[in-house]
């Protein structure tokens, strides 16, 4: 993945040089594989690699929150609109039909788009991370997607049936002609967003060309969603469908982050595409909870396992500073709430890990662990065993160790 420099100054302040962030970044756990120089715009790229349960580093404001963490920085929240004192769109429905493959769905109405020029920023940061500019307003969804992590799709409103969305599953042998033109025939379990009369969109995949935004459009109905990570990486590849938002949706969203992209990309819409009217947004469902909310730490669950002790109060600080949230009991003993995007943390021994990548293994000296000497003695078997086999080979045999 491709994060723009430029970029993560919205977010955290960036000392040079950047050579030096990238290796602190890698030496954290987090791979900047190379750094790549733009001259038009200028600004530097970080490649970077991201593990399959760092879904929180898919995106800049992400990333930022890692440097921030590592470098003992103050993190900025991106702009977001306050969605206060707005109508629900007349008419309009949501109906969640497939609670396990949608839990939480929003949607808001936007009419009367006045503009529809994409910001020079917006069309050079997309390209920067290898992404064309296509229209302000599929702009705008895909910048707040590599910007906050949450993917976002917006249907043209005048081409949904009915006002009315519906969160279902396929019927068999329904089609669906996708956003790249490519009709597919879905499957009973695939999980559908659709209209009063078809499928719109393959959830949490690819938009359908039947409703897809194009040059004339005036009205937009943008969904911001969490989908289940299984049930959209089961579709992706039966269909051999792949995405931006499918990678994502696939290695689980932070389920808050689905008001917050929505919040942040009517912020952008606002500003840049004055359109008439902004209706309130419309719900179904609840936010996915984690399973584990808090854990308990000590020192004894650190020290033993890092061979190096750690002060009580840098050990809060780290841990405040990757954004959890710390309540001391007693000296050396917390618990430690966890974020909605870190749902990787689940036991002590995570939290040991995190402390060890902030704190730095190159921190940590390199030390023999200490055993007490062990006595040899002969074992019977052994002893036989040995004896056969010289015996065997003795009389001409030969041994054969094959593969386990």
């Amino acid at each position: 993945m491709k994060i723009s420099t430029n970029w993560l100054k919205d977010f955290v302040e960036l000392a040079p040089p950047l050579s030096r962030i990238a290796e602190r970044l890698t030496l954290a756990g987090l791979e900047v594989k190379r750094c790549e120089a733009l001259t038009h715009p200028v600004d530097t790229l970080f490649e970077i690699e991201i593990t399959s349960n760092r879904p929180d580093w898919l995106s800049h404001w992400g990333v930022a929150r890692e440097i921030a963490a590592v470098e003992n920085l103050s993190l900025k929240d991106p702009v977001q609109d306050t969605e206060t004192g707005r109508m629900p769109p007349t008419g309009w429905d949501i109906k969640l039909k497939d609670a396990e493959g949608c839990p939480y769905y929003t949607g808001v109405l936007i009419e009367g788009i006045a503009e529809t020029k994409t910001p020079d920023f917006i069309v050079n940061r997309l390209l920067a991370c290898g992404i064309r500019s296509i229209n302000l307003l599929v702009d705008i969804t895909n910048y707040v997607l590599l910007e906050v992590g949450q993917p976002l799709h917006a249907f043209d409103a005048d081409l949904i049936a009915g006002k009315e969305i519906q969160l279902r599953r396929a019927k068999a042998g329904e089609k669906f002609l996708a956003i790249n033109g490519v009709q597919i025939e879905l499957k009973a379990d695939d999980l559908v967003v659709a209209d009063s009369d078809r499928a719109i969109a393959l959830a949490g995949v690819m938009g359908g060309k039947d409703s897809e935004i194009h040059e004339r459009t005036q009205n937009v109905f943008l969904e911001s969603a969490f989908f289940h990570p299984g049930r959209v990486r089961k579709t992706s590849r039966q269909h051999q469908l792949a995405s931006e938002s499918s990678y994502r949706f696939e290695r689980r969203v932070d389920p808050e982050a689905v008001d917050i992209g929505r919040c942040r990309a009517l912020a952008l819409i606002q500003k840049y595409a004055k359109p008439k009217r902004i209706s309130a947004v419309i719900k179904a469902g609840e936010k996915p909870q984690l399973d584990i909310k808090n854990i308990h730490l000590k020192t004894e669950d650190i020290t033993p396992v890092l061979g190096v002790e750690i002060k009580p109060n840098q050990i809060a600080l780290i841990l405040t500073r990757l954004g959890l949230q710390v309540k001391q009991h007693a000296p050396g003993s917390w618990t430690v709430g966890i974020p909605s995007y870190r749902p990787d943390l689940t036991r002590p021994i995570d939290l040991v890990e995190e402390i060890a990548r902030i704190y730095g293994y190159e921190n940590i000296p390199e030390t023999l662990p200490k055993r007490a000497p062990i006595s040899v003695t002969e074992n019977p078997r052994l002893n036989l065993e040995r004896k056969v086999r010289n015996y065997l080979s003795g009389i001409g045999l030969h041994e054969a160790v094959t593969f386990s």
